[in-house]
């Protein structure tokens, strides 16, 4: 335990808060991030041979990166697209989709935003928000098929 000592800068961002042995008897190395304050647990091997850069520190300067990705979506101008939010589609067209109504209080809440969608052969079926937004769901099950025929 001598090598490694509390208040010792490990990487020019990781500074050791505490060091002590697991119930497996490993050696844990708890870290706090000098920009941040995000603490992190590591392996002295993990130390040794370099330790990362924080992940949090990380998220806050590219936060489009690290998002959920159904919550932010960039369009290819570098603009937010819509998120699929409760509301936000209806009116819209998704490929072969005219999305109709938002029906997500009719499922379990934090299920996902759903919409009635109608395709262009008449068929309606219901679609999470997500899976329109990155073009998951295109049509209907029957002209996907029907397509999947002719290609054949």
């Amino acid at each position: 335990m001598s090598e490694f000592k509390i208040g010792q800068l490990v990487e020019p961002t990781w500074k050791i808060v505490d060091v002590y042995k697991s119930k497996h008897r490993d050696m844990v190395i708890c870290c706090e991030c000098t920009v941040c304050g995000h603490k992190k647990k590591f392996k002295p091997s993990e130390i040794r041979r370099g330790a990362r850069e924080c992940s949090n520190c990380a998220r806050l300067e590219n936060p489009s990166k690290y998002a959920p990705r159904d919550s932010i979506e960039l369009c290819k101008d570098g603009f937010p697209s819509t998120t699929g939010a409760s509301g936000e589609l209806e009116g819209l067209k998704f490929s072969k989709l005219d999305v109709l109504v938002d029906v997500t209080s009719d499922f379990p809440p934090h299920t996902g935003t759903r919409y009635l969608c109608q395709c262009d052969c008449g068929e309606r079926l219901i679609v999470k928000g997500y899976s329109l937004n990155n073009g998951k769901v295109r049509e209907c099950g029957y002209c996907h098929f029907k397509h999947r025929r002719k290609v054949d």
